[in-house]
This record gives structure tokens, sequence and C-alpha cells, in this order.
């Protein structure tokens, strides 16, 4: 396992943000509230950005059940 905090997963779009989270649509089938304090660089996202690559905690991937490669 990797010993880093940060996993990135693709995305299609910011769907959504607000002044604690972003809405994130990682495909057709998975929509998720992300926290800001769980993102990398959460000033690097806004509404309408996509698709592209989003760098998130690993704990917030494995509470929302996101699969991401453990390298």
């Amino acid at each position: 396992m990797s010993a880093s905090r940060y996993v990135t997963l693709s995305f299609e779009l910011i769907v959504a943000e607000t002044e604690k989270a972003l809405l994130v649509r990682f495909d057709e089938d998975t929509e998720e509230w992300i926290p800001l304090g769980q993102l990398a660089d959460p000033d690097d996202y806004s509404k309408g950005d996509g698709p592209g690559d989003i760098s998130l905690t690993r704990w917030i991937c494995d509470q929302k059940e996101l699969e991401y490669d453990d390298g």
C-alpha cells in the first residue's frame, strides 16, 4: 500500500458546490458530496469543472466506497 494520504480519481463533472463541499460526478452512476477538507487542493475545483482528475483522501474514498488504485 502506498504511504500517500491522497489518491487521484477521474471525474466527469463538478455538479454543485457549497462553502463546505463539492458534488462530484465520477461516472454516470456515481455522484458523491466530498467535503473540501478531504481534497488535496480544494481551491482548484469549482462547479462546472470537468472532466478531469481530483485528489482526495483515501479515508473519504473508503467512506464513500469509491474505488481507487492502491498502487
